[in-house]
């Protein structure tokens, strides 16, 4: 069983700006939303250095986005939910009956799409 929190206070999400157009603002908000998700980790690793899964993000097809979530701990399993883009967050229902094993599956899924062929 999932818990889901917010990101802690000091981690908040970055904004989408289109005040100097949209592919610069599109490209802008991309780099600080990868910025964003790397200093997340590295506080999650920090707290759980010796656990493998925590600081991945495990993504769910929501509509045309993802709801995303980065592993905080797996005992007991805590996610953080990555109010990013569209902001997009699965029912409470659905996150509350992740288990473990399904979030190691996940990771392993978007392990494979992001390793170089």
């Amino acid at each position: 069983m999932a818990t889901v929190y917010r990101a802690p206070s000091e981690f908040p999400p970055p904004k989408l700006d289109f005040s100097s157009g949209f592919n610069s603002g599109f490209a802008a908000y991309q780099k600080a939303e990868d910025e964003y998700i790397a200093r997340l980790a590295t506080a999650a690793r920090a707290q759980r250095p010796t656990v493998d899964l925590v600081g991945e993000v495990v993504r769910f097809q929501i509509a045309d986005g993802y709801a995303q979530y980065m592993v905080w701990s797996t005992r007991p399993l805590q996610l953080v939910w990555l109010e990013l883009g569209d902001a997009y967050a699965i029912p409470e229902a659905h996150a509350r009956g992740l288990r473990l094993s399904d979030i190691k599956q996940l990771v392993s899924m978007e392990r494979a799409f992001a390793a170089p062929s």
